[in-house]
């Protein structure tokens, strides 16, 4: 009879463990279907302009970082690639010209510095723009050899 007691403690020890086991397993696995739908639902949206040709690129690596479901102050972060000419932009940043269709600009990258040039001529475009010093992609010059210019070529 103490033997039966025993492993009736032990069968309930068993049941209650396994309960308490499938209720954590049920409430993190709501946890990350709520946090996966709040990156769908309601994200935290970063703006990024881009120029036609920096676009494929710049959705790519978009696209890894919204996949890894970064937060920003307790929401997802993710970042949305907008296609715009450089002079739509600058004139959303420096207050020249509305910004028709264009979405809230929130990150900026023009085809040249001198786009940020002309958007900081205008006093709303300087407290606007902050350069962060970083460049994404640089254009080679190149000039052609002296050789080609003595056969007729033309040299810069």
């Amino acid at each position: 009879m103490h033997g039966s007691r025993r492993s009736i403690s032990t069968a309930a020890l068993v049941a209650i463990a396994i309960a308490i086991s499938v209720t954590l397993m049920a409430t993190l696995m709501a946890r990350a279907v709520v946090a996966r739908n709040g990156c769908e639902v309601h994200p935290a949206l970063l703006n990024v302009a881009v120029t036609d040709d920096l676009a494929p690129a710049v959705e790519r690596v978009a696209r890894l970082f919204n996949r890894q479901q970064h937060q920003a102050g307790g929401r997802c972060a993710q970042v949305q690639v907008t296609e715009s000419q450089p002079a739509a932009v600058a004139g959303q940043i420096d207050g020249q010209h509305a910004a028709a269709g264009l979405p809230a600009v929130d990150a900026w990258m023009p085809d040249s510095s001198l786009w940020v040039d002309v958007a900081r001529s205008f006093p709303s475009g300087a407290q606007a723009i902050r350069p962060t010093g970083l460049a994404v992609a640089r254009s080679p010059l190149t000039r052609r050899r002296s050789s080609a210019r003595r056969s007729g070529g033309v040299s810069c």
